[in-house]
């Protein structure tokens, strides 16, 4: 058996795609069932059984509340420093502005957000998979130089423009494909080898090709035909060491793989099992969404309310009966209220048929098993009956979110991966990569791809609470302000942190202060009131004491009359008002938490 070393044919990948397919067939079958389910598009009555029809909202619901209340998408980037000193200090908190930024940014540049994309896979098959990261070369700027006679304004321009250009290129996509698209193995979490089978346009094919030709591996030209925009099938294989494309059975190229590892990564939800027999295995049992166990009832419950339905329809146009001619009692009813020519009794309207509580009952009893089977109504944002209390409130919920651990820790393990790989690519380009004003450059790195991504479903009450606990821990001294950053506060750029501070307190200095008042003076074009207002001040302190300048003699009234040094200045309390129609703010205590 040829290794994963061996440069691949078209017969081996389709030989490998053959066997994927098959094994993944079944799951594959399940998702279209659920399909159809969150759609709401699933078959209500056996064929041939002509009855009406409701559909409740309930299964798309149940993912949706999932995917929204129980699942975060904003990232957390932690870097522990690669060695000792505050340079490595220094390095790892430069990583972690950049890589949240080249997460957030990639999952934008997409149709839809990315991470909850993925989320929303996982939750509704029970799988998902993460599409990259990959260099995304073809949008790069190219270099610009002066053409000869370009006069200097127009040379300019497309100067300022290339630079802005590059500053804002993204070389990196990470995608949410669908995961019946691409096919691993399931027994490897990050599996050597993975087929992705999507539909190309012809024209991109033939330029993927033409880029090849001639310069990387084997490589054979895509020929357009007539129609340009013809949907080709293709297998695309990736490996650690090569990555080939097939289309039509058509090896079209096949090309070393630089970047070092497969840019695919997948989990499953948790929810799944192994079968005992081993003989009978399939990825579907591990595959187990939210709506797997409950279909049956999403069933009988969409049965349940088309018969109410149909019962109330029934009442609310019920069919009139009687004994003589009915065309002739049709004909009079469309003329109007009044019919003549009928005794009393000769038309009279169907009994409805009274429904027993009993039928209710079982709503109820279905509705009950389709919640227990997936979570807590009270994690929709509903509050349940009985329950009066926060405490209560937030006991139940913390319950219910229990069972989204697994998902919420195979989210971040998937992201990890990603942030992992978006360091081993830019080393692989060994140049620096900005986004967003964050740059880092290979040096940054150091070879050293470690990295850990969470998306924590932050409470915001708890939140604050943890905060302000973090705060008096810190006054006390039972905690470092860089604790309480990274674990209250949760700031990443804990470095930017500590030099914007330190810029404050210098700042604060009373020379660096006069040194930034002329700054100011000399912009806005205030330097002689400067310049005579200290000279004021040198013949004031000259002067003997108890005499004041003539010039100074009559003080400035401000708006309410008084001296503008009395309403301004520093013998003002601050705590009384204005003027009288302004209400005198209260007295606040200095705490032990002001230190921080």
């Amino acid at each position: 058996m040829p290794s994963y070393e061996t440069k691949p044919d078209a017969k081996t990948i389709l030989t490998k795609h053959g066997h994927l397919k098959q094994l993944w067939s079944r799951a594959h079958s399940k998702w279209q069932d659920i399909d159809t389910y969150y759609q709401r598009t699933f078959r209500l009555w056996d064929e041939g059984v002509d009855r009406p029809s409701f559909r409740p909202a309930r299964s798309t619901a149940i993912v949706d509340h999932a995917v929204d209340n129980q699942l975060a998408f904003d990232p957390m980037v932690h870097r522990e420093p690669a060695g000792r000193g505050r340079a490595h200090e220094a390095r790892a908190d430069n990583i972690e502005p950049w890589v949240k930024a080249v997460l957030e940014e990639t999952s934008l540049l997409e149709p839809q957000l990315t991470w909850k994309q993925i989320g929303k896979y996982l939750i509704m098959y029970g799988y998902t998979i993460v599409d990259g990261p990959v260099l995304s070369m073809e949008h790069r700027p190219p270099k610009v130089s002066r053409k000869k006679g370009e006069d200097d304004e127009d040379w300019k321009k497309r100067e300022a423009l290339y630079n802005n250009e590059k500053l804002t290129w993204m070389p990196f996509r990470i995608r949410a494909t669908h995961p019946a698209r691409v096919l691993m193995n399931p027994m490897e979490k990050q599996p050597q080898e993975a087929i992705k089978t999507v539909a190309h346009y012809a024209i991109d094919l033939h330029e993927m090709t033409k880029k090849r030709v001639g310069k990387r591996g084997q490589a054979e030209l895509y020929e357009l035909g007539d129609n340009w925009y013809e949907l080709v099938p293709t297998v695309e294989y990736w490996s650690r060491f090569w990555h080939a494309l097939i289309a039509n059975e058509q090896l079209l190229f096949v090309e070393k793989n630089t970047w070092g590892f497969v840019p695919f990564s997948h989990a499953f939800s948790g929810w799944g099992s192994e079968p005992t027999d081993s003989r009978s295995f399939n990825p579907e049992h591990l595959a187990v969404g939210i709506l797997d166990h409950i279909r049956e009832s999403l069933l009988i419950h969409a049965q349940a309310l088309s018969g109410r339905h149909n019962s109330l329809m029934e009442a609310t146009f019920n069919t009139m009966m009687t004994s003589g001619d009915a065309m002739e009692l049709a004909q009079q009813k469309a003329r109007g209220n009044i019919i003549e020519g009928f005794q009393k009794g000769e038309a009279w309207w169907m009994d409805i048929p009274q429904l027993p509580q009993w039928m209710f009952q079982a709503v109820s009893e279905v509705e009950a098993d389709i919640e227990f089977g997936t979570f807590s109504a009270a994690q929709a944002g509903m509050r349940q009956q009985g329950v009066s209390t926060v405490g209560q409130q937030a006991i139940l919920s913390t319950a219910a979110a229990k069972k989204f651990v697994a998902p919420s820790q195979q989210l971040d393990h998937l992201a990890t991966v990603a942030a992992s790989n978006l360091l081993r690519l830019v080393d692989v380009l060994d140049e620096s990569v900005t986004v967003r004003g964050h740059t880092i450059t290979p040096s940054d790195i150091g070879h050293d791809y470690r990295v850990s991504v969470k998306f924590e479903l932050i409470d915001p009450v708890l939140q604050l609470q943890r905060r302000q606990l973090g705060v008096s821990e810190v006054g006390m001294g039972l905690k470092s302000k860089e604790t309480f950053w990274s674990a209250d506060a949760q700031l990443e750029d804990a470095t930017g942190e500590k030099k914007r501070m330190l810029i404050e307190k210098m700042e604060a200095h009373p020379a660096i202060q006069e040194i930034l008042i002329r700054q100011a003076a000399e912009e806005f074009g205030l330097r002689e009131m400067l310049e005579r207002i200290e000279e004021e001040q040198v013949a004031q302190q000259a002067a003997p004491k108890g005499m004041v300048p003539a010039e100074r003699a009559a003080p400035i009234l401000g708006p309410d009359g008084r001296p503008l040094g009395q309403m301004m200045g520093s013998q003002t309390d601050v705590n009384k008002p204005l003027t009288p129609e302004v209400v005198n703010p209260m007295r606040l205590p200095l705490t032990a938490t002001g230190a921080l």
